[in-house]
């Protein structure tokens, strides 16, 4: 009884630890270290040590909202020493943005300022300014102050309009303290009203008095013969009375132009 009580603890135990075993052998063998190595710990776990894959890693093939976050820390494209935000390192490639036409440009919503695009239509680099697009490169040497006609609908990012400039014609001041100076009626939208109506006095240019010696026929006896008279001294006198035309009833002459937008650079 007793040698039978050992057998059956001994193959119990023999037993047991088979099970152990092969439940070591099972778990142990999921687990195979891939091939292209540079792994610590599980490949792109959780961890806190650095981690690198030989292979070449793809993000995103769901289609989520975002495809990567950085939360800190440098980012380096062809550098393991990146000295910026992003530092793209190359010798023999560029960047490249994305390339939108000018309507995709605008269908951006709520683009940020220093947002980037290459625009296709323009063949430039745009980015937005906070308010409007402006293309890279753009410098902008129009000293303040100067003024400027627009065929737009209002002025431009730096630039407000002249008020004074409204139904007026611009001439250069003779007084530098002048600038800006308005006077005259201003013409109304597309209104073509005559310039320069005036009038054309007229003088009393005179008349001629001429004096002729006296003559008498004396052959016949008769009265006076003007063709025997003899022109004398002549004199001329006015009467000192002059002829207007009523005020402005002359019309001048339609000065023909086009309405643009008058803006002064700030």
């Amino acid at each position: 009884m007793k040698n039978y009580f050992q057998n059956f603890v001994y193959w119990s135990g023999i037993i047991f630890l088979g099970i152990i075993f092969g439940f070591i052998l099972k778990f142990s063998s999921a687990w195979v270290e891939p091939s292209d190595g540079g792994n610590i710990l599980t490949p792109l776990n959780t961890g806190p040590l650095p981690q690198s894959k030989a292979g070449g890693l793809v993000l995103n093939v769901g289609g989520a909202p975002t495809g990567l976050i950085v939360d800190k820390g440098l980012v380096g494209i062809g550098t393991t020493a990146p000295r910026g935000a992003l530092d793209v390192t190359s010798n023999n490639n560029g960047f490249l943005p994305p390339r939108l036409t000018t309507a995709q440009r605008d269908a951006i919503i709520a683009p940020v300022a220093g947002l980037m695009i290459f625009n296709t239509d323009t063949k430039k680099f745009n980015g937005f300014n906070g308010t409007s697009w402006d293309y890279l490169g753009k410098v902008d040497s129009t000293p303040a102050g100067t003024i400027a006609y627009f065929d737009l609908g209002s002025c431009p990012s730096g630039w407000n309009e002249v008020t004074g400039a409204r139904g007026r014609y611009l001439v250069g001041t003779q007084n530098a303290s002048n600038r800006g100076l308005s006077v005259g009626q201003a013409l109304g939208d597309g209104e073509n009203r005559s310039t320069g109506a005036h009038n054309h006095p007229l003088n009393d240019p005179g008349h001629l008095h001429q004096y002729y010696s006296a003559g008498r026929d004396t052959a016949s006896g008769q009265g006076w013969d003007k063709s025997l008279y003899a022109v004398g001294n002549t004199s001329r006198s006015t009467t000192g009375i002059t002829l207007s035309e009523p005020p402005g009833s002359v019309g001048g002459t339609n000065a023909p132009y086009i309405e643009f937008l008058v803006c002064k650079k700030n």
